[in-house]
């Protein structure tokens, strides 16, 4: 399961295929998982970022379309990743005037959409996400402050809320680490700078 690292290694890999390219098609057959990804034709990429397990492409408005940008956010799943070539399990296929790039996926579990920057209600762990883990938004006193009141402590990380980007491997080892058990709920102070240290 791609966790924060994975994403960022794929965002690093992947924006100098994108960047400053147009789009020029998204082909695919499930409109279901991939919403309004037709919105991105004919748009420029100005850059990649990522926000937890979320990848961003931003996308400049078209000529003569008005002031808009627009945000493609992949969501990899539990095994998607770009490919320099289709294959049996290539789901998504973009095509730029620098050439195409393929999102294989054989569990069938990513996810695609093109929205307006920031609007985000048809994504909703995107929309409550927590701070990024090396940000200085992430602090050991918010941190406790919601360990406090939370339930048990795993499914917790694994929202997204307390800290972006964490899934099951992050979590057990920080847990592991801390000294912890996964459904122990309302840690104690020490017990949660433990777990925000770790």
């Amino acid at each position: 399961m791609p966790e924060l690292p994975e994403v960022e290694t794929t965002r690093r890999k992947i924006e100098p295929l994108l960047r400053g390219r147009t789009i020029l098609h998204v082909e695919h057959d499930a409109p279901h998982k991939y919403r309004d990804t037709h919105l991105a034709v004919g748009r420029r990429v100005t850059g990649l970022s990522r926000r937890g397990k979320y990848l961003m492409l931003n996308l400049a408005p078209q000529e003569g379309e008005g002031p808009h940008d627009l945000e493609f956010i992949v969501h990899l799943g539990m095994t998607g990743g770009f490919r320099l070539a289709g294959g049996r399990h290539t789901r998504v296929t973009i095509r730029t005037d620098g050439g195409d790039l393929f999102f294989d996926d054989p569990r069938r579990f990513g996810k695609m959409a093109v929205v307006r920057p920031g609007e985000y209600a048809g994504m909703p762990t995107l929309a409550a996400m927590g701070p990024e883990p090396l940000s200085e938004d992430f602090r050991e006193e918010g941190f406790a402050a919601l360990a406090a009141q939370a339930g048990a402590v795993k499914p917790w990380l694994l929202s997204q809320k307390p800290v972006s980007g964490v899934g099951n491997i992050y979590a057990d080892e920080s847990l592991w680490q801390a000294g912890l058990h996964p459904a122990q709920s309302h840690l104690t102070r020490e017990e949660a700078a433990r777990l925000y240290a770790a």
